[in-house]
């Protein structure tokens, strides 16, 4: 077997701040109201959800601040009565990023408690 190498890759700063900037956003995107909006917020939210996970899984340096909105809200979409198998795999493909969250620090799971 070979043995995988875990060596985080460099990006440039300023696809850094952008991927940071479109990360941010994914709370207030889950809570756009309006018929028009909400689908157009669902298509961006998961063009975002896809980009934050590419950063996770190709190992890109501080990934780890990629994931902080990622995680509930896909925790929160697996388990939805309208979940997709493909929902669940998506959370089960960064499981890893989930020990990230410290459940001592109220504050690090805020977000779990508020959807």
């Amino acid at each position: 077997q070979q043995q995988q190498q875990h060596q985080n890759i460099d990006i440039i700063d300023e696809a850094f701040e952008v991927a940071e900037l479109l990360h941010d956003s994914l709370f207030p995107l889950q809570n756009c109201s309006g018929m028009l909006l909400i689908k157009e917020a669902q298509q961006t939210q998961s063009a975002i959800f896809s980009m934050c996970e590419r950063y996770w899984h190709g190992n890109f340096e501080d990934r780890e601040q990629l994931v902080t909105q990622l995680i509930p809200l896909l925790l929160v979409k697996s388990l939805d009565d309208t979940a997709q198998k493909n929902d669940v795999k998506r959370l089960y493909s960064i499981r890893h990023a989930i020990d990230l969250l410290d459940f001592e620090d109220e504050s690090s799971i805020a977000s779990l408690k508020m959807h």
